[in-house]
């Protein structure tokens, strides 16, 4: 297998990925929920939960199995989603940074400077 040359991601302290730079801000101070190599904000796993209809549970053994179904759901959407993507990008491009873009420019409210990662600042 070939190295591949990946475009920069942005790196939390803790050296997970993180969703973009100002997600790695938040977790910085506040920390979050990770989930194999990648941590999500407190605000972001409140998204998840809204999109795929879950609630929070007062219990945290019961927490934590909501949160696994949660995790199962957003990683097949995931695939699904990087695969349809796949058709449009070069190979090693962040698409994270193509739905940020998208997503900007249909007028939804994203900050656009998420998609720029700085080469000075620790990603992946």
């Amino acid at each position: 297998m070939a190295d591949l040359d990946l475009a920069p991601r942005p790196l939390a302290a803790n050296g997970s990925l993180a969703t973009t730079r100002a997600a790695v801000a938040v977790l910085s101070l506040l920390g979050g929920t990770s989930r194999g190599s990648v941590v999500l904000t407190e605000g972001e796993m409140d998204g998840l939960r809204e999109l795929y209809g879950f609630t929070r549970e007062e219990h945290p053994l019961l927490q934590s199995g909501a949160d696994f179904a949660l995790f199962r759901h957003a990683e097949q959407d995931g695939l699904r989603v990087v695969a349809v993507l796949a058709r449009c990008l070069e190979s090693g491009a962040d698409p994270v940074r193509l739905v940020l873009g998208l997503l900007a420019d249909a007028g939804y409210n994203v900050q656009r400077e998420d998609d720029d990662y700085d080469a000075e600042e620790p990603h992946a």
